[in-house]
């Protein structure tokens, strides 16, 4: 049902994305896209234009990790690392460069006042970013979910 609706869809669509929504957002040809928060504040530094906003119906919860591997071979300073990202001002210095929130409440808490009247996002309340859905792993219907995309974007 829904693969259908999404064919439906394509009638009045672009296109859909996920290569070259920045470029085509940035330039005006796109009205809209869907695209990570980071990705829309990189337009906004580009086209003030550019607003950010979620779906009445919400959106997906993400999560950046990072990991140190059982077999590497500097584990100590991979720790060293993670470590020294996770300093509050170290991570907002991050956020500030990535245009990323980071889970990190000093470090977003530190942001300054200029930076989130340019990404109101950056400034989201926990309390609403909890409320969005985590995706989750599908496990073996992964192959049907990307036959069903190919099939949409066909």
């Amino acid at each position: 049902e829904v693969k259908d609706l999404l064919i439906s869809a394509k009638k009045t669509l672009l296109a859909y994305d996920d290569t070259t929504f920045y470029s085509k957002l940035v330039s005006g040809e796109a009205l809209m896209v869907q695209a990570w928060d980071g990705w829309c504040n990189y337009g906004i530094a580009e086209n003030p234009e550019i607003k950010y906003v979620i779906p009445r119906e919400g959106s997906d919860l993400w999560v950046d990790t990072m990991v140190v591997m059982k077999a590497s071979a500097n584990k100590d300073a991979a720790f060293q690392f993670i470590n020294f990202m996770l300093d509050a001002k170290n991570h907002a210095w991050a956020a500030q460069n990535i245009d990323y929130k980071v889970p990190n409440k000093p470090a977003m808490e530190s942001l300054p006042a200029d930076f989130l009247a340019t990404f109101p996002n950056m400034s989201m309340p926990v309390a609403e970013l909890v409320k969005f859905e985590q995706l989750r792993d599908v496990g073996d219907a992964q192959r049907d979910y990307s036959k069903i995309v190919s099939e949409i974007k066909a």
